[in-house]
């Protein structure tokens, strides 16, 4: 079994969703999203809500900031489990035969 992944884009969602999150509850005005970036239906999604705001905004906002948490420790696991796995190896490659 292969297990493929990206940690900088893994790390790059968790970000962005920090900055949707951050731009959906006004604290970041600056930061925007382009629709070639989250896709039509996100950049749809967004802009309906944002123009009918209502007590679903935090924690629509809530849950991106969560989801975010847990594509960056996703991240963070996947770089510790690397790098117990090469200690590993290197350790048995090391053993006398």
């Amino acid at each position: 079994m292969t297990i493929e992944y990206s940690l900088e884009l893994i790390r790059g969602l968790g970000s962005d969703l920090h900055t949707v999150a951050d731009v959906m509850d006004g604290r970041n005005a600056a930061a925007r999203y382009e629709q070639a970036d989250v896709g039509r239906q996100v950049a749809d999604a967004l802009d309906h809500f944002a123009d009918n705001r209502d007590d679903k905004r935090e924690l629509l906002t809530k849950s991106r900031r969560n989801v975010g948490d847990m594509a960056q420790a996703t991240a963070a696991s996947f770089e510790e489990f690397d790098q117990e796995m090469a200690k590993a190896v290197k350790t048995i490659l090391e053993e006398p035969a």
